[in-house]
Formats: structure tokens, sequence, C-alpha cells
């Protein structure tokens, strides 16, 4: 289904739409690809970009669930805000 379908709730789509979990980096024109298009579209250009070699590693990590809902965006967003405290060597906020 479509964002609004898949996160009813405006809070919470508002939430998930701007955080960590959500975001890739991409290039303009792959993006421009991407568009609004329901993330099994996106999924398909992204798949097709990894294997032109064309999608950086940092976002490879999308094409990994087969839904694009709130707990793979929640997962995400950890696995990403766990790297970044590796990285700083600083202890995440609980």
């Amino acid at each position: 289904g479509n964002w609004r379908q898949v996160f009813p709730d405006s809070e919470e789509r508002t939430v998930l739409t701007h955080s960590l979990g959500n975001l890739g980096l991409v290039t303009e024109k792959l993006n421009q690809k991407l568009g609004n298009k329901e993330f099994s579209e996106k999924r398909e250009i992204l798949l097709a970009a990894d294997q032109r070699h064309e999608l950086d590693p940092i976002t490879r990590d999308i094409l990994g669930p087969p839904t694009w809902n709130s707990g793979a965006i929640r997962a995400r967003e950890a696995r990403k805000l766990q790297a970044l405290c590796e990285i700083w060597k600083i202890s995440p906020k609980n």
C-alpha cells in the first residue's frame, strides 16, 4: 500500500519519514527514478542500481526487508545508530 495506508497515524508517519532509518544515500538521478513509487517498485530500481554497482553500501540494507514498514525502518535506524556509536566511541542514549 501507499505511505498513508502503511502508516495511517500521521504522527508516526512524520516521525518515520524523517528518521535515520528511512533515509538512504542515492544520486539525484536515482532519486528521481524512485520518486514516490511504492516500496516494491523502489526495491526493484534499487536492486538494478546495486547490480550496476551504483548503490552506496550504506544504503544497500534497504534491500533486505521485503516490505517497508515501521519495524523495518526502526530496525534499520537502530543499526545505523549502533554503527555511529561504535565509530564515534560513544554509548548509545537509552
